[in-house]
């Protein structure tokens, strides 16, 4: 069973401190710089947020032992946030998540205080503590799964053998000079490319990955609840490996049986 927190009223607690996000500077400063779309603010919500009385949007979270997952009705709305924010506004020229200075992350912080009820988790340290440690894996997360979508772009053109072309062919809703910046910090790195190969190659021995897409599993069982359904792990699995109604591969369905 999982264990739910709600949240509860507060003052914002050990809050991290209010910060201004650094301007990725521009590669040339003679240069107009080409204008793309970052990906668009999540606007389900921005509504939700306004009907709200622009008040923090209430996040919910489920212990199983010591690890949580963030459940509710704004559960995806937070987990976008984060994704997108990401995208549009941090350096991905960097090993991992710990790497990123704590500029980026502090206003990442600030905005994620002021569209969800963070606050009201700071009251209990020990809860606080593991509140925190849940967003932290979060944005790990989310910043390897949007690294490794520039990854795989700068792959699908051949960037490794040529650079000078991927400079060129930046993904249509990426920033033209952050990826150029990629390219030079990272991407031209052939100790990182090798191993971007062997990761690779650990990944292709997994039988058969989960088609749960971005809802966890903790937040699927929260909505069978509040629904009233009745849970299986047997029906869960069926669930969560079948895509468009077929198996992902053979395994799965051996599996199954």
């Amino acid at each position: 069973m999982a264990d739910v927190a709600r949240a509860h009223g507060g003052d914002g607690g050990n809050r991290p401190p209010r910060k201004d996000l650094r301007k990725v500077p521009s590669r040339c400063d003679s240069s107009i710089p080409k204008v793309t779309r970052g990906r668009g603010c999540n606007k389900k919500l921005m509504d939700k947020f306004e009907k709200n009385g622009n008040k923090p949007l209430d996040l919910q979270v489920a212990f199983v032992g010591k690890h949580g997952k963030f459940v509710g009705e704004n559960q995806s709305s937070f987990i976008r946030f984060i994704s997108t924010s990401i995208w549009n506004e941090f350096p991905m020229y960097y090993q991992g998540w710990d790497s990123v200075p704590p500029t980026y992350k502090y206003q990442l912080w600030d905005e994620l205080y002021h569209y969800f009820d963070l606050a009201s988790h700071t009251i209990e340290k020990d809860h606080w503590i593991k509140v925190e440690a849940i967003i932290n894996r979060e944005c790990h997360r989310a910043y390897t799964e949007r690294k490794s979508e520039l990854k795989t772009h700068f792959d699908f053109i051949d960037g490794r053998d040529n650079t000078k072309l991927a400079k060129l062919c930046p993904p249509s809703d990426f920033n033209e000079d952050r990826w150029i910046e990629l390219i030079d910090k990272l991407f031209s790195d052939k100790k990182y490319l090798n191993r971007c190969e062997a990761n690779k190659r650990n990944r292709q021995k997994h039988h058969y990955v989960s088609c749960h897409g971005s809802q966890s599993y903790t937040q699927k069982r929260w909505m069978q609840t509040k629904n009233k359904e009745e849970t299986s792990y047997i029906e869960g699995f069926e669930d969560t490996r079948k895509k468009d109604g077929e198996w992902v591969n053979e395994a799965a369905r051996l599996d199954f049986e």
